[in-house]
């Protein structure tokens, strides 16, 4: 069976049911586009001329590019962000120009940019603050420093988290503090940072992103990561060396020598790596799992991974 019907937002459901106006209605709010330097967005036909193309006012002359004029032209417009813009001018599409708005209302919104395109998103950012901007350089000066990239500028106005407070923190304890003291705080902060690589990395591949794609980011040891990404080799390798050494020493000064034998023929398969399948059999209260904690406690004390299990 077929049916042939129409589709109702809940926002026009909403507005009719209200009883709001549905003809001859403008536009609330109106889309801005913005693009970095001579990346203008094209549209073209399979056919056309690409010189003509390039030519046309729609990409010499876009929407963006007409706001800088516009912060020439008109004192009112500089005391608008490129957002706001709308709300006092209205953009003619056949002269390609902001001009002071004489009836109606509207709000500008920008159009969405993920954080992968880069520049791009930070130009985003960017144009929700500025104001009175004739060029791009404008949109990089933060309290009167030009800044070389957009990104840049936004860390200056604080628009982006980095890791400066930990430079102020370490220079202002500087003043102060002792040298050895100093160097725990180096020490600490680097192991408490280090130990967030995997989690950002992680984080990164999900979006198809890498390390490597943010210089000057410190990148994590490979075999750490793979161990990190393992969460029973993640278990296994929480331990105290020392801890397990003190108790390996404790438990092999007390085997009985059967069980020494036992002990040194497991530790001669894993130090010479030739690996073994080894079979122990005993009554209940034989002391075997006395053995197993003697050979876990003696591999862990030198940084292997034991995985115990039992069977019954």
């Amino acid at each position: 069976m077929y049916y042939d019907c129409r589709y109702i937002s809940a926002c026009e459901a909403a507005w009719r049911i209200f009883g709001f106006d549905i003809n001859f209605r403008e536009l609330a709010v109106e889309r801005l586009s913005f693009h970095l330097p001579n990346q203008q967005g094209v549209i073209f036909n399979d056919d056309d001329l690409i010189e003509e193309v390039v030519n046309e006012a729609t990409v010499k002359e876009t929407t963006f590019l007409a706001w800088f004029e516009a912060n020439k032209r008109y004192p009112k417009a500089r005391s608008l962000t490129y957002t706001q813009l709308p709300t006092q001018f209205e953009f003619k599409h056949d002269s390609r120009e902001w001009c002071e708005r004489k009836s109606s209302y509207s709000i500008g919104r920008l159009y969405y940019v993920r954080l992968g395109l880069g520049e791009l998103h930070y130009l985003r950012v960017l144009l929700t603050f500025t104001k009175g901007a004739t060029c791009y350089e404008d949109i990089r000066i933060i309290n009167g420093v030009v800044y070389p990239t957009f990104k840049d500028a936004c860390y200056a106005m604080g628009l982006l988290d980095d890791d400066k407070e930990y430079v102020e923190g370490i220079v202002e304890a500087s003043n102060w503090s002792s040298g050895v003291y100093l160097h725990d705080i180096l020490l600490k902060e680097r192991h408490r940072l280090s130990s967030k690589d995997h989690m950002i990395l992680n984080m990164l591949r999900l979006n198809g992103r890498r390390l490597k794609d943010y210089p000057p980011m410190p990148l994590p040891n490979d075999a750490i990561m793979n161990n990190m990404d393992n969460v029973l080799m993640r278990e296994e390798l929480n331990y105290d060396q020392n801890l397990m050494r003190s108790q390996h020493d404790s438990l092999l000064s007390s085997l009985t020598s059967e069980q020494r034998n036992i002990y040194d023929l497991v530790m001669n398969a894993v130090d010479n790596s030739t690996g073994g399948l080894f079979f122990v059999n005993g009554f209940e209260g034989s002391e075997k799992t006395y053995i197993w904690n003697t050979l876990t406690s003696g591999l862990c004390s030198h940084g292997s991974t034991v995985l115990a299990s039992m069977s019954c």
